[in-house]
């Protein structure tokens, strides 16, 4: 795989990369002005340690963060945030087989995944729910990890329960049939991010994940969130619909590629 321009500039700007491998380590970090995603980076380079991943952080000579690579061996997939292409690639040859996201275009086979944000302190609720949600507990977590395997072709099995220790929140929709819907919320600093939404194929546009996303946004805001935002493939029409549907609006995009 060729990057674009590649002119051995990562040697020449004095870029270095070293493994975090404690958490006291990863605490200290300064992450300021490298993705879109800078209040949530240490969030996820936690949950990553904790599920048995790996965390590289890039710098340059004066000691500054540039970027970081999050890498799940048992997924087998990673994202690289910086707004370097020369750090982008020094973190690349890390694991050069990997499926990874990043929010640089390059010239590499990709799929695009649009960002939707919503900004909650002027927006206006109108919503009827067709299901009853609620907060999962930690009864549920065997069918909401059931659901979830079943859905996607390769997951880290012990995010699940690291994310809710975490503090992050699934919110399920359940029938007599038992849970047919999840979706995740993180939050840090009034920002929420929604993802991992799920809904079995039987109860697939019946307004399960509409629902799902209306009582995130609620929760959210009732809980002083004032912005969330979202990545969908721009493949994935119905969730991009259901996105549009709750007011949300795209605003900007990031890619995924295969190494």
């Amino acid at each position: 795989m060729q990057f674009v321009n590649q002119q051995d500039s990562a040697s020449r700007e004095g870029i270095s990369v070293r493994r975090i491998a404690e958490l006291p380590e990863l605490e200290s970090l300064q992450i300021r002005g490298i993705s879109f995603f800078d209040p949530f980076l240490k969030q996820f380079a936690l949950e990553t340690m904790l599920s048995g991943g790996e965390v590289h952080v890039a710098q340059s000579g004066d000691g500054n963060i540039g970027g970081m690579l999050l890498y799940d061996d048992v997924e087998r997939a990673g994202s690289i945030f910086t707004r370097s292409g020369e750090t982008l690639e020094a973190l690349f040859k890390l694991k050069e087989k990997m499926v990874f996201f990043s929010e640089l275009q390059l010239e590499l086979r990709k799929e695009d995944y649009l960002i939707y944000t919503i900004d909650l302190t002027r927006y206006s609720f109108s919503h009827r729910f067709n299901h009853e949600v609620s907060v999962a507990g930690e009864d549920d977590m065997a069918e909401i990890l059931g659901l979830m395997t079943s859905s996607y072709s390769r997951i880290n099995t012990r995010w699940i329960k690291i994310a809710t220790a975490a503090g992050e929140k699934c919110f399920i929709v359940r029938t007599h049939h038992g849970i047919e819907g999840v979706a995740w919320l993180s939050v840090v600093g009034g920002r929420g991010r929604l993802h991992s939404l799920v809904v079995s194929p039987q109860f697939r546009k019946q307004g399960v994940g509409t629902d799902l996303l209306f009582a995130r946004l609620l929760w959210l805001r009732s809980m002083g969130g004032r912005f969330a935002f979202s990545e969908i493939a721009e493949s994935n029409k119905h969730s991009r619909a259901i996105a549009l549907s709750g007011g949300m609006r795209e605003s900007g995009v990031m890619y995924q590629y295969r190494g």
